[in-house]
């Protein structure tokens, strides 16, 4: 598998600073990834894959996958009081010459489903400059043991059209969120009330040996999902090949700020680690288990995230909930097939409902 190195993706992700230097940088041409990215060697493995593999093979048995998680549905949030307290010497005086929104201060909490904090989370903000429109992704802010983070924002980028935030927990298996920023006019430090809920994942069921790096093959995830997975098309600096996972995730789960605005989804999966497929994706086959009927058509959604690029080269913006293309429901009614040319740009998130 290519593998990016891990500060690169999980600390400065979309093109923070390098070193001890609190200053921010631009986001890279790539979106985060190394320009030496794409030419670097792939992982060792032994060549017993078995590339002729098919979905229906990788199929695992759903009555022996855990029941779903009711604690992502039943609970409610309970501030921090740290939240609300003091930031001594926060700037908050806007300079004349920013036209647009001027934030010095981000403060925001991280939880789990069920409201436990997540002491250590990382915290990434990210903001369009104005001028110039310019991505630019903070050093990541870590949450102390009340979950709660407070983002520094440097002068040389507080004046800001829009901004997101990218949440994850290195090396435990939990998917990275990335939710959009609300900046109210005229506030300089922005506290965030609801909190940045990080979602843990359940290993492949299925993982066949990582073989050859340019075999594809089916990898099952939770209740029978299927992704045709190549792995040296695969990027990703949180996690390699023996680390993958994901589940589904109750669309009315607290905590799904990616959702807001949007149609509601008929099914939902979180994976692990975070990571960018290159050229036309990763096809999936989802199982029906809304039950549509043989045929039917259904868009795919995925959340934008760190170079998350459709096979044209444009970016799903971080935070962006975008559709990819569209699955058809097989012939036997048990399962959603990815379209031909239509594949995963990203490991993030996915969502699909039925096309309109």
């Amino acid at each position: 598998m290519r593998r990016l190195a891990a500060a690169a993706l999980l600390l400065w992700g979309c093109g923070g600073g390098a070193g001890d230097d609190a200053d921010a940088s631009p986001a890279t041409d790539t979106g985060g990834r190394p320009a030496d990215a794409a030419s670097a060697p792939a992982d060792a493995a032994p060549a017993d894959a078995a590339p002729d593999a098919t979905a229906a093979d990788a199929t695992p048995d759903t009555d022996a996958l855990p029941p779903p998680v009711d604690e992502d549905v039943d609970w409610t949030p309970a501030t921090p009081a740290a939240l609300h307290a003091d930031i001594p010497g926060a700037p908050t005086d806007r300079p004349a010459a920013c036209g647009d929104r001027w934030v010095s201060v981000v403060r925001g909490w991280v939880a789990a489903p069920g409201g436990a904090p997540v002491p250590g989370a990382k915290a990434q903000f990210c903001v369009h400059t104005v001028p110039g429109d310019v991505l630019v992704c903070l050093r990541p802010a870590t949450a102390g043991d009340d979950g709660v983070f407070t983002v520094e924002v440097p002068e040389n980028t507080r004046c800001m059209s829009r901004a997101a935030l990218r949440v994850l927990l290195p090396g435990t298996g939990k998917a990275t969120t990335y939710c959009s920023v609300p900046l109210p006019e005229g506030e300089a430090v922005v506290r965030l009330e609801a909190p940045y809920v990080v979602f843990q994942t359940r290993p492949a069921v299925s993982l066949p040996p990582a073989g050859d790096d340019a075999a594809t093959r089916p990898i099952a995830f939770d209740d029978g999902l299927v992704i045709d997975f190549t792995p040296e098309a695969f990027y990703s600096g949180g996690g390699d090949y023996a680390e993958l996972g994901g589940r589904r995730v109750p669309v009315s789960a607290r905590g799904l700020c990616f959702l807001e605005g949007q149609p509601a989804p008929d099914g939902l999966y979180a994976f692990f680690p975070e990571g960018s497929f290159s050229g036309s994706g990763a096809p999936v086959h989802i199982p029906n288990a809304t039950g549509l009927p043989a045929g039917a058509r259904v868009e795919l959604n995925v959340l934008g995230g760190l170079d998350c690029r459709r096979p044209d080269g444009r970016i799903i913006p971080e935070a962006s909930w975008e559709a990819i293309g569209t699955g058809t429901v097989s012939e036997d009614g048990a399962r959603i097939d990815s379209d031909p040319g239509v594949g995963l740009p990203c490991l993030t998130w996915l969502g699909y409902r039925r096309a309109e």
